[in-house]
């Protein structure tokens, strides 16, 4: 008598699991953490970014005519056993057209002479939205700086 109640069945959930699930599409996202995960510890001169200790090392966001939307508190006297480094974003930073190219760039604060330019990338969300990950990572071989935004699609 089992039996017969789920033969009677079986049509009904072969239609349930054919049935095509809806994607969703995303056309925003908010960039909630920004994460430091790797960056070379020496200069273009083969030196140390500061003289005395390590680097003192925040992030600037800028839209595409530079315009400053973002930046990270600086964190001081950083080693390599510090990384990867984070920052929350108390306020996110909204993307509502995800093909705008945004620049991160990480620098060391220096005091008396202008920042160090540590590294960074240009970036667009249209090219990360497969799958509309939580994480995104900026990388390349050309660099030794690898970052990570913390993101959410909406």
């Amino acid at each position: 008598m089992k039996k017969l109640k789920w033969l009677a069945l079986l049509p009904a959930l072969l239609i349930i699991s054919s049935c095509k699930k809806e994607e969703k599409s995303y056309s925003n996202v908010k960039i909630l953490t920004v994460k430091l995960v790797d960056m070379p510890f020496l200069d273009g001169n083969n030196a140390g970014w500061d003289p005395m200790d390590g680097p003192d090392v925040f992030f600037k966001i800028f839209d595409p005519i530079n315009n400053l939307l973002k930046e990270g508190q600086r964190v001081s006297d950083i080693g390599p056993g510090n990384l990867p480094l984070g920052w929350n974003l108390t306020n996110a930073m909204l993307v509502t057209n995800l093909q705008t190219q945004y620049t991160i760039e990480f620098h060391d604060y220096d005091m008396i002479d202008p920042n160090d330019y540590i590294g960074g990338y240009y970036f667009r969300m249209q090219d990360h939205k497969t799958g509309y990950p939580k994480t995104i990572t900026l990388e390349s071989s050309n660099s030794e700086v690898k970052i990570e935004l913390g993101v959410e699609w909406y």
